[in-house]
């Protein structure tokens, strides 16, 4: 029988590709892609964007927003 042990290094939240490239990790799950043709990606899941508004905004009446449409608009994005 087949034994499997997950170990999580937390060391390499910084570096993940290199552990990756270096042989010291498996798997690393990420939101970030790195060009390089010796890392293999595979989509996972889709996010879904929200945008929130105010109930004044035009957008309000919209079940879809396009990219197209923040070119006119204040954008704040947070990243961890």
């Amino acid at each position: 029988m087949f034994s499997q042990r997950l170990q999580i290094f937390p060391e390499f939240t910084k570096s993940h590709f290199e552990g990756l490239i270096d042989n010291k990790l498996d798997l690393v799950i990420t939101s970030q892609k790195m060009i390089d043709n010796r890392l293999l990606y595979e989509d996972l899941f889709q996010d879904e964007q929200l945008a929130i508004v105010s109930k004044e905004h035009p957008w309000t009446h919209l079940s879809f927003v396009n990219p197209t449409e923040f070119e006119s608009e204040c954008l704040i994005i947070y990243q961890k």
